[in-house]
């Protein structure tokens, strides 16, 4: 009985133990949490913060911490029955994209996680993403030691050390339905001649200029960005015209859209004219509409520009200007279509433009001059191409594909205009067919082209007809050899070429006579063979050309020219790439008879000695036996450098070099007894950081 009894009472003593401690395992197990904070959206910084327990807890046994991120902020919320407020009126929500973590804390101190949400708050000016990154480029580069001879071969400047630097600002600000992004460029130098407007204005030139900026805003479907930007894609109208100005663009739908522009009537830099649109008379102003005739993106795609352009004689900031003013107008079309899967594809375009020079008192000098008759002329293109075959199944594995395209271009006589460089009183014509046949690529082309569209009489009209022909072979794929054997089999390449210019006879009233007419063919030969190795590669070319003058008197002047090329590279070893090339040529000069021969030869090692470093040193050598021997050149350079990177400076990318060079050249002329030798060796020096990075 007393066995019994213990036996009775230490059951109930365990069962009343599991009574008491299974409440708190359900609890933390049926423990859940809602919070207010929406899944997706962003939030003000004073949004109320709620979380509701699905169950009372009970002190006792439990309670919860919350965290935003990594910081505990379970002290600064509220305590409410089933729930926790967050009072955000007086302790603002972190800005920025963050989680709030919920976790249970047993009372034997252990902790569970029991809820994990996004917690998205703007900052406060009201943006979601606000984000400034700056970059700073400093360089330091110039010669210290250089060496020459004879006195006159000294470069422009001796031993010196100039400074750059380029500081660049860019930024995104987003909030709801709305975006601001920037970028600054503003680049900086110690000598005045490596300045961004030096070629305009000289010792004037500021050596820290403004290089380019860009901010763009968009709102909803509408955007429009300030500074500089890119316009147009009109060929023959506008295409890529860099300047700075504004492009505003709006987007209603997937199929539909507008950009207007207005910029600089050339590329500029600087302070000066942040806008762009400082002078009228010198001022692009653009306009563009697209549609998508069908659902099907890229089915049929149709663009409508217009133009209002006019400049005054300056050219861009790095370029000669020639001094006359333009103004043009115009308008274009261009339609792009093509088929579900892009085995036929059209683009066409039409533009017409009307041009003229209005006077021009800085080119008039106050003289009187005939003005210029303003001109309205038309351009036009179609380029379109069909694949005719796609993986079409041959034998085996063996797949055929044959494409074929088409392109014509005509633009009339006096075709101009501001927003595109074209090549005016042109017609052309090409045709091209591509396959590839078992893993053999073939190509062929065949173009037409002639000037003097008018056809006029005293202008001479010239046509050129262009023939080509490729074929290109990996071994190893045609006779389906696998490795190890296959790298054994080169890469095998044939080409030719064929071009034939001549005048479609002699103009009238041109003082021209028949042995001026230009009458030219041109032959071209190249093939090549390549072998890739996993440590080694060699490789072999062959080009032969020549040179058939037709025209009358002439029929002797022909010229031929042949070469051989050889490569060898070697990987010695994971740090150490070595390369050996030499270059045999021969060229002919048939009617006077001579024979110039010219040998070159060289060779490049590329070391990395340790992590981030590389030592590079190449050699080259050119001998030329010219005039069947009677002038002897000879043409060293060597080169060396060693970069690697700044110790300790890693977090800014530091790096530097030091680099030698030597140049020397010797020719001897037999005909008429004269030698020059010269030489030139020269030590420079770099070191680069890149800041804020």
């Amino acid at each position: 009985m007393t066995d019994f009894t213990t036996h009775a009472s230490a059951t109930r003593a365990l069962v009343l133990l599991a009574l008491l401690t299974l409440p708190e395992r359900v609890s933390a197990q049926d423990l859940t949490v809602t919070s207010s904070l929406p899944a997706e959206e962003f939030v003000e910084r004073d949004h109320p913060v709620v979380l509701s327990f699905s169950r009372s807890l009970d002190p006792a046994v439990e309670r919860v911490a919350v965290f935003f991120g990594s910081t505990d902020v379970t002290d600064l919320f509220r305590r409410e029955p089933d729930a926790l407020r967050y009072d955000a009126t007086t302790a603002p929500l972190p800005s920025g994209e963050h989680e709030l973590v919920v976790y249970r804390v047993s009372a034997d101190g252990s902790w569970s996680e029991i809820a994990r949400t996004p917690l998205r708050v703007v900052d406060r000016l009201g943006f979601a993403t606000a984000r400034w990154d700056q970059g700073l480029a400093l360089g330091l580069q110039g010669n210290l030691n250089e060496t020459h001879d004879p006195a006159d071969n000294a470069p422009p400047r001796d031993a010196y050390q100039d400074l750059t630097g380029e500081l660049t600002v860019t930024s995104e600000h987003v909030r709801t339905g709305m975006g601001v992004t920037g970028q600054v460029k503003v680049l900086g130098v110690s000598y005045r001649n490596q300045a961004l407007r030096f070629a305009t204005r000289g010792e004037d030139a500021p050596k820290i200029d403004l290089s380019d900026y860009v901010v763009t805003w968009q709102q909803g479907d509408a955007s429009l960005s300030l500074g500089h930007v890119g316009v147009g894609e009109q060929r023959h109208l506008i295409q890529g015209f860099n300047s700075r100005g504004t492009l505003f663009t709006y987007r209603p739908s997937e199929r539909f859209d507008v950009s207007l522009a207005a910029v600089n009537g050339s590329s500029i830099v600087g302070w000066s004219n942040p806008f762009g649109l400082d002078q009228p008379d010198h001022r692009v102003l653009s306009a563009t509409t697209r549609v998508e005739a069908f659902r099907r993106p890229g089915a049929m795609r149709v663009e409508l520009t217009w133009l209002g352009a006019s400049a005054l004689p300056q050219g861009n900031f790095n370029q000669g200007v020639v001094n006359d003013a333009e103004e043009s107008r115009g308008v274009a079309l261009r339609v792009l279509a093509g088929t579900a899967g892009r085995r036929l594809l059209l683009e066409t375009g039409y533009a017409r433009s009307r041009y003229e020079n209005p006077f021009d008192p800085t080119l008039a000098q106050g003289d009187e001059l005939v003005p210029v008759e303003e001109e309205t002329k038309d351009a036009r293109y179609v380029q379109a191409s069909a694949e005719l075959l796609r993986d079409r199944k041959l034998f085996g594995t063996r797949t055929m594909t044959v494409g074929l395209a088409f392109r014509h271009e005509r633009v009339d006589p006096l075709y101009q205009s501001i927003g595109a460089f074209v090549r005016p009183d042109m017609l052309e014509n090409q045709l091209d067919l591509r396959g590839t046949v078992a893993g053999i690529h073939v190509q062929t082309s065949q173009a037409r082209s002639q000037d003097n569209l008018d056809d006029i009489a005293s202008i001479l009209k010239t046509k050129t007809k262009v023939g080509s022909a490729s074929i290109t072979m990996p071994v190893a794929t045609v006779l389906g050899i696998q490795a190890p054997r296959a790298v054994w089999l080169p890469q095998l390449h044939y080409g030719v070429d064929r071009t034939h210019q001549f005048g479609a006879g002699i103009p009238e009233n041109g003082n021209f006579q028949a042995a001026q007419i230009p009458d030219q063919v041109s032959f071209v030969h190249n093939a090549s063979a390549e072998w890739i190795w996993s440590r080694m590669s060699l490789g072999w070319g062959f080009n032969r050309s020549k040179q058939d003058n037709r025209q009358p008197g002439s029929e002797s002047a022909d010229f031929r020219n042949r070469s051989h090329n050889f490569s060898l590279g070697v990987t010695a070893h994971e740090r150490l790439r070595l390369d050996f090339s030499l270059s045999l040529e021969r060229g002919e000069a048939l009617e006077r008879d001579e024979v110039d021969k010219t040998r070159r030869w060289g060779v490049r090692g590329d070391w990395n000695p340790f992590d981030r470093s590389t030592l590079s040193v190449s050699w080259a050598a050119t001998h030329l036996d010219g005039r069947n021997g009677i002038l002897e050149r000879d043409d060293t350079t060597l080169d060396a450098q060693f970069s690697s990177f700044v110790p300790y400076f890693d977090r800014f990318g530091g790096q530097w070099f030091l680099r030698f060079s030597r140049t020397t050249n010797e020719s001897i002329d037999a005909e008429f007894g004269t030698s020059d030798d010269r030489s030139n060796s020269s030590l420079d020096s770099g070191l680069n950081f890149n800041f804020f990075q």
